[in-house]
């Protein structure tokens, strides 16, 4: 299993660095950012993601890449759906030593990257994924990141995106990513807004499916 360790300095105001060491080392009990609290959340974001993947990706040899998979909890449905080509990214040790612990069987089969998604997404190659997928991730990439978003592009045939497009404050940035993914050569193939569905379970939310 590969392991690629982010080691870039930080600080506490709120910059690109300040949310990076935030995720990265920010827990301990807290209600935003303590691994623990994913591996007992509600299971209703998991299953949703599964129903998705499921109908547009159900190929189980397809490659797949989790942008910011904490705990491994999302990835560990799909390796027990039977899709068993997958890897992660993921900046705080914690969730990944979580992982290590909770999910072993997952820590043994697939690729994991200690990294923020800045400091790694250019090792991929071209469409080397067929699918990648985020949930409540994209919505913290700080403003001078968002060049990564071409580069989600590059690397994968599909996406799956499940993202707070409605709120904003120091930690998430709202965005319309239909308007984002769009513009760089993805169609959409499925918008739905998860609050109509959910209500508070889904607060902001919409789930997105593009293919080239």
């Amino acid at each position: 299993m590969e392991r690629l360790v982010d080691n870039q300095d930080v600080n506490k105001e709120f910059t690109l660095k300040a949310i990076h060491y935030f995720w990265k080392t920010f827990c301990n009990g807290s209600e935003f950012n303590d691994p623990k609290l994913y591996l007992t959340a509600p299971p209703l974001r998991g299953l949703l993601l599964k129903f998705f993947i499921n109908k547009f990706f159900p190929d189980k040899n397809i490659k797949i890449l989790e942008i910011g998979s904490n705990v491994g909890r999302n990835l560990n449905l799909l390796l027990k759906e039977g899709f068993n080509n997958l890897t992660g990214v993921e900046i705080n040790p914690i969730a990944i030593e979580y992982m290590e612990k909770y999910f072993p069987e997952l820590n043994e089969r697939i690729d994991i990257y200690q990294s923020s998604i800045e400091n790694c997404i250019k090792l991929f190659s071209d469409n080397q994924f067929d699918l990648v997928f985020t949930m409540a991730v994209l919505e913290h990439i700080h403003p001078d990141s968002e060049w990564i978003f071409k580069e989600i592009v590059r690397i994968t045939k599909g996406l799956i995106t499940i993202e707070d497009e409605c709120n904003q404050n120091q930690r998430v940035f709202k965005r319309n990513y239909f308007d984002i993914f769009n513009k760089l050569g993805m169609e959409e193939i499925v918008e739905r807004n998860l609050e109509d569905l959910y209500d508070n379970d889904f607060d902001g939310f919409m789930c997105r499916v593009f293919k080239k």
